[in-house]
């Protein structure tokens, strides 16, 4: 049974390390997690910031160069070497304007200037083209004057073939009216996007990879060179959808994606931006901005997050195994003293049933001393009233003896009388002191009777106090003690007598022995008051009183001042018992400010009698 608690404890033990050990992996991974977001987030922020930034400045400059272009034509004679003068003075302003062009409604380009770095070269009639069939000339031609489109943004073509080193273009078109001193056309200006995608590019760290993807259905910028412009170059299809599935599901119904496990281990954060093509509800697509976290790094990150929570849990598993060893010792120790404190409940089991042994025997030894003083004092009672019948009746047989003497000589009538007279008063002498003697048998009866039974019964409270202190006569005189009976004749109590005068005769015999040292005419005053169904008895002497310290353990068992005079220390205790127990009352000591001790009882007229 133990071994299995053991066992128990070690399985409780580790899974405790475990689950620290998970949790401290959880927050360490959760903590490094929360870093790479905010990377994430400023990379995105940065790159979405910049990518709107410029395209709204793309949709300004065109109008600022329509504006500007119209101005300048309204003040030449709209030759064809004026016009392109301007469009060359008016495009090497801008070092993002790759090309300008002028076309009619059929699609035909009039005027066409190509800007490539320093260079500016105005293209000769037989080069221009017509570009009805290009999208965005489809695109603009729906529209009415006044309205500026976007094209989407694709590489940079020339006679069918994707200009080397690439150019990400951006084409910016303006329905003119007829009112432009060119009549009604359209003006096209190729915004060369190089510089934009050279700064998004370096936005990439080494943790962190900035992926842009062309809604649906291409990639603008990507790790991988290779997939990049797929559109455009007409390769292997590469998009968002193709290449990330796991990470295009969530980008489909939400606006952003924060550090999200994808393919291959890697983690993403994305959010996206739209290109407004035109004011045509609709005509827009979706720029997704990709921070990628390559798997290797993610890796790096799950052990970096491993170390503390190996730590953690070790430490866990340590602590949890000292403490089960401090367990198992201390179990082991309190074990070996439950054995010692059982031996020892034993011992003291013994000592105690010895003990009260003791005690009783002290107790029936009291009460047998309390006996034992009012039988000497009954004994001394009863010594003058026999002694004096005895002398009576000695008188009178001597009387008797001098009777039949004179009969025999010749009674005389004067003996007779004279005899008869000293005759009747021996024998009422005798008389009285029998009476007295058989009085005092009766008290000590009374008494004896009381304080052997143990049941409760009526009596008188004052002839039980009465009976007592005439048994206790000759003690009172031994001492020179002065007793006063402050008590009602009409007082009747349903309570145990015995243990009553048992209770007075300890409380007096307390008084005679501790409290008149030094006191010249020692008095007591048992006093009595009824009070409802209860009396009030009240023993006060006026000796030198309790000392405070003595006063809290007066009622303890053993306690005395006397025991070289043989006092066993019980006769307090006794009566603490007595009243509290048995006759359901209180006892407390009082110190009157007149000096002296007093004891206080609180007794019920009547005690409830046991079944």
């Amino acid at each position: 049974m133990q071994q299995a608690r053991l066992w128990w404890w070690v399985l409780c033990i580790l899974f405790l390390a475990f689950l620290s050990g998970f949790v401290q992996y959880e927050k360490s991974l959760q903590n490094q997690l929360e870093q790479l977001e905010t990377e994430h987030l400023n990379t995105l922020s940065s790159a979405n910031s910049y990518f709107s930034r410029e395209l709204g400045d793309l949709r300004n400059s065109m109008r600022l160069v329509a504006s500007h272009l119209q101005d300048l034509i309204t003040r030449t004679d709209k030759s064809a070497n004026q016009v392109e003068e301007v469009f060359k003075k008016v495009g090497g302003t801008l070092p993002r304007v790759s090309q300008i062009r002028w076309m009619d409604l059929q699609g035909n380009e009039l005027f066409r200037t190509n800007f490539t770095g320093l260079e500016t070269k105005n293209v000769t009639p037989q080069e221009l083209q017509n570009k009805q069939h290009r999208a965005y000339f489809k695109k603009i031609s729906q529209t009415l004057p006044g309205q500026l489109i976007l094209s989407k943004i694709n590489l940079n073509v020339e006679n069918g073939q994707i200009i080397h080193p690439f150019e990400p273009t951006v084409r910016a078109l303006i329905h003119s009216p007829p009112t432009h001193p060119l009549g009604e056309g359209y003006l096209v200006v190729n915004f060369r996007l190089t510089s934009l995608f050279s700064f998004l590019a370096t936005l990439s760290q080494t943790t962190t990879g900035l992926l842009i993807a062309y809604d649906d259905h291409s990639w603008l910028l990507h790790s991988d060179k290779a997939l990049e412009w797929s559109s455009d170059l007409k390769t292997k299809p590469a998009s968002l959808p193709i290449n990330n599935p796991r990470l295009w599901e969530p980008l489909r119904t939400n606006t952003a994606v924060s550090v999200k496990l994808a393919d291959e281990g890697n983690v993403y954060s994305a959010n996206h931006t739209r290109i407004r093509y035109s004011e045509k509800k609709g005509d827009s697509e979706r720029i997704f901005f990709i921070a990628q976290t390559p798997a290797s790094h993610y890796g790096h990150m799950v052990e970096r997050a491993l170390l503390p929570a190996l730590i953690t849990g070790s430490l866990v598993f340590l602590l949890g195994c000292i403490l089960l060893y401090r367990e198992i010792s201390l179990g082991l120790a309190l074990q070996k003293l439950t054995t010692e404190l059982n031996l020892e409940k034993d011992e003291l089991a013994d000592t105690l049933a010895v003990q009260r042994q003791l005690r009783e025997e002290l107790v029936e030894i009291e009460k047998m001393a309390s006996l034992g003083m009012l039988v000497a004092g009954v004994a001394h009672e009863m010594n003058t009233p026999l002694g004096a019948a005895l002398m009576s009746v000695s008188d009178m047989q001597v009387r008797l003896e001098d009777l039949k003497r004179d009969i025999k000589q010749g009674l005389k009538k004067s003996s007779l009388d004279h005899y008869l007279q000293a005759t009747s008063e021996s024998s009422a002498l005798a008389l009285s002191n029998l009476q007295r003697a058989s009085n005092l048998i009766k008290r000590f009866k009374r008494l004896a009777v009381d304080r052997t039974s143990e049941n409760c019964s009526q009596f008188n409270l004052y002839q039980c106090i009465h009976d007592l202190l005439r048994a206790m006569q000759p003690q009172l005189k031994q001492h020179n003690v002065n007793i006063e009976i402050v008590c009602s004749k009409t007082i009747y109590m349903h309570s145990f007598p015995g243990i009553l005068s048992q209770v007075l005769q300890n409380l007096i015999n307390n008084c005679m022995h501790h409290a008149f040292e030094h006191v010249k005419k020692p008095a007591i005053t048992i006093e009595v008051q009824q009070r409802d169904q209860h009396v009030v008895l009240t023993v006060t002497d006026n000796g030198q009183g309790v000392n405070e310290e003595v006063q809290n353990t007066l009622f303890e068992p053993f306690i005395t001042s006397n025991r070289q005079q043989g006092n066993t220390g019980l006769g307090l205790h006794l009566v603490h018992q007595w009243v509290c127990q048995i006759m359901e009352g209180k006892i407390q000591v009082i110190a009157p400010a007149s000096g002296g001790t007093q004891f206080e009882l609180i007794l019920p007229l009547s005690v409830s009698q046991p079944d």
